[in-house]
């Protein structure tokens, strides 16, 4: 075969396959020592990660909570609600729904006025009935999702459908009650750590991208225990959540609860007994205050009314039944000489010659 022949076949075959040779790899072109041109494969900026000094830290500024329910839950936290069952948290948590949506205070606290979404595992009669409970049957900002309604759903597509609803509504707080219901979660699963963080991980996700605040009610487990370690289930829970607040019974006292509190901000409170009258919960105070009162009342109710009557520290903590240490009965009623309420005597007590005697005063004293 001659030159040119040989040449004129080449032509034939580059005409038939010109996606062959186009096809063939290219060698990245490399720049020589003079060339500043781009060099043809991108290569990815280094990337750092920057250390602040503590000054530093100390000039940003302070995070300013958006609260939803001062000082407790803010907008775009999980929050957790938890008490033994039968304690009162989704009668709890459903006066604080019709709160939020008149942006009226609850508890005396402010509230973020906004479209509510309460999600419970409960049927409508059951649910219409703790709503009526609470004066909400005519807001008609306060919405319910039943858990039957998202049966042969998994959790993750269940949030999904959540999410949608709080875009679509403007939803400033939803409710989850009760989490374990609503996420699935059988026998041992509530035990595992894996299956608590898959529980709450897609409300995290919830809360961020829709900026409402998530309140999830749990039961504690049945030895109790402090705020924020009663929980049932795993403790990969509490890690979780941003408050978490728990409700229980107060001995002896039918509509009063100790509203407990444990949180990531400075500004999470102290316990507080509340009372439920009249379909709406009012702050008692502190624990230990009204602890404080009742036992003077006790005692100050066991007091005789009159000098003849007098008794000793000793005698009055027995007719108190017992109610406070002879020390804080000692303690109560020297304050109560001070202030002119009780009078006090030594040596008129009979059989009790070196004991002081005490009795209410009167007018005549």
């Amino acid at each position: 075969m001659t030159v040119p022949d040989f040449t004129a076949e080449l032509r034939t075959v580059a005409d038939e396959w010109p996606e062959v040779l186009d096809d063939e790899p290219q060698m990245p072109r490399y720049p020589s020592c003079g060339d500043k041109s781009t060099p043809a494969t991108d290569v990815p900026e280094p990337r750092t990660l920057r250390v602040y000094s503590l000054p530093e830290l100390a000039a940003m500024e302070p995070e300013q909570v958006d609260w939803v329910w001062r000082p407790y839950v803010g907008a775009g936290e999980v929050a957790s609600c938890e008490g033994p069952p039968k304690s009162g948290t989704s009668t709890f948590t459903r006066s604080l729904c019709a709160h939020v949506v008149t942006g009226r205070p609850f508890l005396s606290e402010a509230v973020k006025q906004g479209p509510v979404l309460y999600c419970t595992e409960e049927r409508g009669g059951t649910t219409r009935e703790g709503f009526e409970r609470a004066g909400a049957l005519e807001l008609a900002d306060l919405h319910v999702l039943f858990r039957h309604e998202a049966r042969g759903m998994d959790w993750a597509e269940t949030v999904e459908h959540i999410d949608a609803h709080c875009r679509r509504l403007g939803v400033v707080l939803v409710v989850i009650d009760t989490l374990s219901k609503w996420a699935g979660l059988r026998g041992e699963e509530e035990q595992a750590a894996g299956c608590a963080m898959e529980a709450v991980g897609p409300l995290q996700h919830l809360a961020a991208s829709s900026k409402a605040a998530v309140i999830v009610v749990r039961h504690e487990r049945k030895s109790g225990g402090a705020t924020g370690e009663a929980g049932r289930g795993s403790s990969a829970f509490a890690g979780d959540f941003d408050t978490i607040t728990s409700i229980r019974k107060v001995t002896g006292e039918k509509t009063q609860r100790r509203l407990g509190a444990e949180g990531r901000h400075d500004a999470t409170p102290d316990d507080v007994v509340i009372d439920l009258a009249d379909g709406e919960y009012r702050c008692l105070g502190d624990p230990s205050e009204l602890r404080r009162h009742e036992q003077e009342r006790g005692i100050v109710d066991a007091m005789p009314l009159s000098r003849a009557e007098q008794v000793t520290v000793e005698q009055l903590h027995e007719r108190a039944d017992g109610s406070a240490a002879p020390a804080t009965v000692r303690r109560l009623l020297h304050r109560l000489v001070d202030e002119g309420v009780v009078c006090r005597t030594h040596g008129e007590v009979p059989g009790h010659p070196r004991s002081d005697g005490f009795w209410l005063r009167g007018d005549y004293d």
